[in-house]
């Protein structure tokens, strides 16, 4: 039977907690669904813990590629996908046992099929703590909404028709789902689900760390890109100028955690030229105070 749902999940050395993402996708309560596991030129055991899932459930599969990053892994995934939509979870998040039962029900109760269905989620940690919910919070326009909110690959579920025609760009490694969305709303609107099914799990090992890697400098470049395509241009001024001086603040933080004191000032005060509507006084104390900024 062909699978309704196509679930891409990208890997690489996480074979650690890795399970523990495949058992969500196995515990779904909504059973039409096939698992690619892209599995991006792990050194460690990923390939022998997913060997016993290969043989007890025949809905995953499992292809192994040459390292080439995750956007690369995830366009493998949708050039081998089956399903009539295409969602995504990374390896070491998890789904909720409603999760795809949520979607499908959506799906069905929508008139229009062609649209990028997008959900919340918790933030928890490693012992299933809760930190924090993110509920999408739909704007004036969806490119507000996709700026002012958080949107991960895992909230998306896409027709895989359509996402054939626009893909991953591989060129970017940081807010490469962001840049998609926007090329997405050009032909669909955004569908914002009143459900947080996506647990993102928090732990030290996360790629997106803005204290261990400059994520932020690398979110700004993509979204230079972005505000250059037509509905990029589209953005307003006042927009623009927040989400690049959110960018500036989180620059900043990984200068101060690098204990590059000159560098924390200097992003730190181009953060309030930017955007000094927003959290002035606080910029201008890290200003004065760069070690605060951790």
């Amino acid at each position: 039977m062909k699978p309704f749902f196509s679930i891409i999940l990208p890997t690489y050395n996480r074979g650690y907690i890795l399970e523990n993402s495949i058992k969500s996708i196995i515990r779904q309560e909504f059973s039409n669904w096939e698992l690619i596991v892209i599995d991006d030129g792990s050194t460690d055991d990923t390939s022998e813990v997913i060997k016993k899932y290969l043989e007890l459930d025949k809905r995953i599969n499992y292809y192994y590629q040459r390292n080439s990053e995750r956007s690369a892994a995830r366009n493998n995934g949708i050039a081998k996908a089956e399903g009539d939509f295409i969602t995504f979870l990374d390896s070491d998040d998890q789904f909720e046992e409603k999760h795809l039962k949520n979607l499908f029900d959506s799906i069905n109760k929508s008139i229009e099929k062609s649209v990028v269905f997008v959900t919340g989620s918790q933030i928890v940690d490693t012992n299933g703590k809760l930190l924090s919910v993110s509920q999408i919070k739909p704007k004036n326009c969806d490119s507000e909404t996709i700026l002012e909110n958080t949107i991960t690959p895992g909230q998306m579920c896409i027709p895989s028709n359509f996402l054939r025609k626009h893909l991953f760009n591989e060129k970017i490694r940081i807010s490469e789902d962001t840049e998609l969305l926007f090329r997405l709303i050009e032909d669909a609107p955004l569908k914002i689900l009143d459900y947080t099914s996506l647990l993102y799990i928090h732990h030290v090992g996360n790629s997106i760390n803005p204290f261990k890697n400059n994520v932020y400098l690398e979110r700004k470049k993509t979204l230079e890109l972005i505000f250059k395509l037509s509905v990029g241009k589209k953005v307003s001024s006042r927009i623009k100028r927040k989400v690049l001086s959110d960018c500036f603040f989180g620059i900043s933080k990984y200068y101060a955690a690098n204990s590059n004191n000159w560098m924390v000032r200097w992003s730190m005060i181009k953060a309030i030229i930017q955007y000094p509507e927003q959290r002035f006084k606080e910029k201008f104390y890290l200003v004065l105070f760069p070690k605060k900024s951790i």
